[in-house]
């Protein structure tokens, strides 16, 4: 009776292992929680798409909002919410790809709250041996969130787009308490400490890959313009420009427009299609100024 039990559960793996790699390419958006989505997609860059993408963005869930396909071609977003830049320098450096083009956010390198995603895991060499043959063990593929996605996509269509609803709805109440939260705390400074250590370990992330011929792009994420002046962003951008100067590293400045969020950090949906428009822009202009004869 057991043999029968591990049989069948061995010949349903199989069979669901098949469907996997001759599907997958169908399966998408499984993630049912934020934590989950993090996974997925850490898993995806790490199993499918990181020698697949020439560009990629590095960030938070400010960065996540972007449109790669915007930005520029062959662009993958690894921006992780909740987390911050130093998380998708962490996986890019366990992927051993090294992009042609990395947009770095500067907004969150020096976050200090904990990490709802534990990288060793995800990145750790038994587990993706494991996981690279033994596809159903991804988060990706828990049959609840396939079985969700596949029916989501089959009444609205794959190329649907699926965003919080916080990012198409302003809820100007909350937004006013919110940036009323925030005032108080971005007005505090930062731990020099903690900072220093965050930008030092970017910097050693970001070192490696200029050696490895990776041009480094690094942007700030818009905020509500009664935030952008504060103590802590005024911070950030000091150390960016002390750690990674120009003209070895690239940057791009905030434009002069004021843009709209939903609650006073993240980019409203219409504000995220402006504001990567306008990162495109910046985009090429650089590309176009390295590209001039000396």
């Amino acid at each position: 009776m057991i043999w029968k039990s591990i049989l069948t559960t061995l010949l349903l793996l199989t069979a669901y292992t098949l469907f996997i790699r001759y599907s997958g390419t169908a399966i998408s958006r499984t993630a049912q929680t934020t934590a989950q989505r993090n996974i997925v997609k850490a898993e995806e860059f790490l199993y499918e798409d990181s020698n697949h993408y020439d560009t990629l963005i590095v960030g938070s869930s400010m960065s996540e909002r972007l449109h790669s396909e915007r930005l520029a071609p062959n662009c993958y977003n690894l921006s992780f919410s909740g987390l911050s830049s130093l998380d998708g320098l962490y996986l890019i450096q366990a992927s051993g790809h090294a992009p042609k083009v990395l947009f770095v956010e500067i907004n969150t390198i020096a976050r200090q709250s904990p990490s709802s995603l534990d990288l060793t895991k995800v990145a750790d060499p038994t587990s993706r041996t494991l996981k690279q043959w033994l596809p159903f063990l991804r988060q990706k593929y828990q049959p609840i969130g396939v079985v969700k996605a596949l029916l989501r996509d089959w009444q609205h269509g794959s190329s649907d787009i699926v965003a919080p609803e916080s990012a198409s709805r302003l809820d100007t109440a909350m937004q006013q308490k919110m940036v009323h939260q925030l005032h108080g705390t971005m007005s505090l400074p930062l731990s020099v400490v903690a900072t220093d250590s965050s930008f030092k370990k970017a910097y050693a992330f970001l070192n490696r890959l200029k050696r490895q011929g990776t041009t480094v792009i690094l942007f700030e994420m818009p905020i509500d313009a009664r935030l952008e002046n504060l103590l802590a962003p005024r911070t950030i951008r000091t150390y960016a420009n002390r750690y990674f100067p120009a003209p070895r590293y690239q940057h791009i400045v905030l434009p002069a427009d004021s843009f709209r969020t939903s609650d006073g950090i993240h980019l409203l949906y219409d504000e995220s299609l402006h504001y990567t428009n306008y990162l495109h822009a910046q985009y090429q202009k650089l590309a176009h100024t390295a590209s001039k004869p000396i």
